[in-house]
């Protein structure tokens, strides 16, 4: 799931005219799996009981594939899932 969706940000970004490559997804994924214990912002947090970044790190690339007319269905059940987290922990 996570290489899907980095795949459909680093489209979105392609749209937008940033030079990414999709291999850039094999880099940052060998990096991350080499850092024992680090985990992503949003769970620290939650886990600290502080409101998700969702707007500030999914929201845009959400926008912007709607506004290019663009299927990002892993991103968007991610965002519409962690929204509906998020509203459920009351922040």
């Amino acid at each position: 799931m996570t290489k899907r969706l980095m795949l459909e940000v680093i489209s979105v970004g392609q749209r937008c005219g940033v030079p990414l490559e999709e291999e850039l997804v094999s880099v940052l994924l060998e990096r991350i799996m080499s850092l024992p214990g680090i985990y992503s912002s949003m769970y620290v947090d939650a886990k600290e009981g502080r409101r998700l970044e969702i707007d500030v790190i999914l929201g845009y690339p959400m926008k912007r594939a709607k506004d290019f007319g663009m299927d990002v269905p892993t991103l968007a059940a991610l965002y519409a899932l962690l929204k509906a987290i998020d509203g459920r922990l009351g922040r």
